[in-house]
């Protein structure tokens, strides 16, 4: 669900003129821009890009936004506040000067129903961040900029979830490995092929506890567990030492799910035990990708039934 936010950011100091009277970055006095902010589940937004029109003219700075929920908890007088500045928008001073280091800071007033919810960010703090301009590397810039980087400040940890969600996500995780593990019990030996890998753990904890992420989804999970997996053992194919098999395969498992918008990082373990595997399963080795297809598809018929039986959990937010 996506959440519309009108935000005015005031432009940084005026940059430096060349010698020719123009301005580095030719920056705009204030800027006007609607984002769309999409809720990833974590309960306190997170970075998004976005390359829209500013004051009129389409731009292609590529800004980032960071949206940080406080996670206050909201009183009566807060909420009648906030339905009074409904209609308002997001003031961010902008800072920093060239380089593109600047930044911006501003409360945000939501267009939406008051109470506390998820993708409800009336409490919450942005910060902009303005494109760097440099168009080339360098070292001076690079250890100048890295103290304010490594602060942090640009976000919050992950909230504690309620008792209930906690349950909800024990329940689907137990259930969910609890299968893959009786299939590798019994299944496997009779037809040689094992069901068991070590990153479907770290893939129940996405889509059974951080079940609103994209990278939780039934395209990313099965998409980038899959994908990951015949990378993996292509490469251990083709190159016969796992030390140097690891770290190709696993690398470009990566770029193969992000060219693809499966990103599942699971799926980047799922290819590091392919490439190095110390002996090949059956069929040179490819009886493997039948080991993660039927993992993913058995936990991931049981997150759609168990991510949906509570009413106030939902789950896919999408498939494609």
């Amino acid at each position: 669900m996506a959440s519309a936010f009108a935000v005015t950011a005031a432009a940084p100091p005026p940059a430096p003129q060349t010698d020719d009277g123009s301005t580095r970055g030719d920056r705009e006095g204030s800027v006007h821009r609607s984002i769309s902010i999409h809720a990833d589940g974590s309960a306190h937004g997170g970075r998004r890009y976005f390359d829209g029109q500013a004051n009129g003219q389409q731009r292609q700075d590529h800004l980032a936004v960071w949206v940080v929920e406080d996670g206050s908890t909201r009183s009566a007088a807060s909420q009648q506040q906030q339905r009074q500045q409904r209609d308002g928008s997001v003031k961010a001073g902008g800072g920093g000067g060239g380089g593109g280091d600047g930044g911006g800071s501003g409360s945000l007033a939501a267009n939406g129903s008051g109470g506390h919810q998820k993708g409800d960010f009336g409490q919450a703090e942005v910060l902009i961040e303005e494109a760097d301009g440099r168009e080339l590397f360098d070292w001076g810039t690079y250890f100048s900029s890295l103290p304010k980087k490594l602060k942090g400040g640009l976000d919050t940890r992950l909230p504690i979830p309620s008792w209930r969600n906690i349950f909800w996500s024990w329940l689907g995780a137990f259930l969910g490995i609890l299968a893959v593990c009786v299939l590798n019990q019994w299944a496997s030996p009779e037809i040689d092929i094992a069901f068991v890998v070590g990153s479907f753990g770290a893939s129940a904890v996405l889509i059974f506890a951080v079940l609103e992420s994209k990278m939780s989804q039934p395209r990313n999970f099965l998409g980038g567990q899959i994908l990951s997996a015949i990378v993996g053992i292509t490469v251990r194919v083709i190159i016969h030492q796992p030390w140097i098999a690891g770290p190709v395969g696993m690398s470009l498992a990566l770029v193969l799910m992000q060219l693809t918008s499966t990103t599942h990082p699971p799926g980047g373990a799922t290819a590091l035990i392919a490439a190095t595997l110390t002996e090949l399963p059956k069929w040179h080795g490819y009886s493997f990708l039948i080991t993660v297809l039927v993992g993913s598809l058995t936990m991931q018929v049981i997150a759609l039934v168990v991510n949906n039986i509570d009413p106030q959990r939902r789950y896919p937010t999408f498939w494609y």
